[in-house]
């Protein structure tokens, strides 16, 4: 549960939140236009229905960007504890040295 709510704490994690509130709301406003009649300022079934998947396809092009933010960041990560370890074997090397 924890590895699914991560990648939402960062900068473009919160953004894809506000993008996602942002379309839901658009989506609502789409359900009350298409009740109201086209003279009246309201859209026809077929324009809810693109706009809907327009949303969707945003959708699904966010969260594949996520995910490959989340990817590079693990792979930065693991880099990291990598060099880390590098650094402490050396430094336990040098120590065993200086120490005889």
């Amino acid at each position: 549960m924890f590895q699914e709510f991560r990648k939402y704490l960062s900068k473009d994690g919160a953004k894809n939140i506000l993008e996602g509130i942002s379309d839901m709301f658009g989506g609502m406003i789409d359900d009350i236009l298409a009740v109201i009649p086209n003279a009246l300022g309201g859209i026809s079934k077929e324009e809810q229905k693109a706009r809907d998947e327009a949303r969707a396809e945003r959708a699904k092009t966010r969260d594949a960007n996520m995910e490959a933010d989340v990817a590079a960041r693990d792979q930065k990560i693991e880099m990291h504890k990598k060099g880390i370890a590098e650094d402490t074997k050396k430094f336990e090397k040098t120590k065993s040295h200086n120490q005889k």
